[in-house]
């Protein structure tokens, strides 16, 4: 069980990162030579990193772009009648003033309200600039200009995350690796987060099982959930599982090695199996979450994951989540 912090920014490596985690693959930055020349060092994207942000805009593969998030305030105005959910979906709003609104979205997600000419113009160019600037190999990737020039009258204000106090508005991303069942109990967690996870329909490496320290019984009286104690057959049960898993995973290496489609070899791979994948969410609904799975009646297993969650986010963010997970 292990939950690692990516970054709680954003960058067009984010981006790429969560895409290639479906192969469970990663890339990383390379340094180049900036427009100062000799001593101007910057990170930039591999071709290849490059080329898959543009294959993923154009197949429509919008969940990684997701994963990066940027604030901007301006007139109320500004938003036009036709913002339908199609566009607002994930988005994140609060009118700061009667006449301001501060909002919250994907790259993505801007990117889709000004096509549809859901922003007024001259707001339009502005996030267009900042976005073409902070994220440009993504923004590229979506066929988005940057505007060269913008009014300079126009009402509005980029917020950048770490200026944020709102933890509506803050964003974390971690990779988890944890087993399926407990990665299917973390994704009924949906509002505020994104998830890309790795698929075995294109990674077919054998898989790493999770081996727990010991069995535990069912809990007694009424109680449909949890656990107890140590299982009183706990080290007979651990023989057999130990036997089952390596039975398993010689099948699924097996059929792998004869050509089986490894979109159905995963068929016999147990729920135990580790998956991985990248998430990203507000710091309220990281809150919301590590408040129902570090409770007494979660599992013992995904306990232990949002108290992972707690020693990442807590040195990040000390005072907000003090506040946000009270009583805890």
């Amino acid at each position: 069980m292990k939950a690692e912090l990516i970054d709680s920014m954003g960058t067009d490596l984010t981006v790429v990162n969560a895409a290639r985690v479906s192969m469970d693959k990663e890339s990383e930055f390379q340094v180049d030579v900036g427009p100062g020349g000799e001593g101007d060092w910057i990170d930039s994207l591999k071709a290849g990193d490059s080329k898959l942000l543009s294959y993923l805009a154009r197949e429509g593969h919008w969940t990684p772009y997701s994963h990066v998030r940027e604030t901007f305030a301006f007139l109320k105005s500004s938003l036009r009648a036709n913002l339908t959910m199609d566009y607002a979906n994930s988005m994140v709003m609060e009118g700061t003033s009667s006449d301001l609104i501060k909002v919250r979205h994907s790259i993505w997600g801007w990117a889709a309200l000004i096509r549809a000419g859901c922003i007024k113009t001259n707001i339009a160019e502005h996030v267009a600039i900042t976005l073409g600037r902070h994220y440009p190999e993504s923004w590229k990737a979506m066929s988005m200009a940057t505007p060269d020039a913008v009014d300079r009258d126009a009402i509005v204000r980029h917020i950048p995350t770490k200026c944020e106090t709102d933890p509506r508005f803050i964003d974390v991303t971690m990779r988890e690796t944890v087993p399926i069942f407990v990665a299917r109990q973390r994704f009924k967690h949906m509002v505020g987060f994104t998830y890309n996870e790795v698929s075995r329909r294109y990674v077919d490496t054998p898989p790493e099982l999770y081996v727990p320290d010991n069995w535990r019984v069912r809990p007694e009286g009424s109680i449909k959930q949890g656990s107890g104690g140590e299982h009183p057959l706990n080290y007979q049960y651990g023989v057999m599982y130990d036997r089952y898993t390596k039975m398993v995973i010689e099948m699924y290496t097996d059929m792998i090695d004869n050509g089986v489609a490894p979109e159905q070899a995963r068929m016999v791979l147990p729920q135990s199996m580790y998956t991985s994948y990248y998430v990203t969410g507000s710091l309220s609904a990281w809150a919301r979450a590590y408040k129902q799975r570090i409770d007494v009646h979660a599992q013992v297993e995904i306990q232990d994951l949002a108290r992972q969650w707690d020693t990442i986010i807590s040195p990040l963010f000390p005072e907000s989540w003090k506040v946000l997970t009270q009583g805890c």
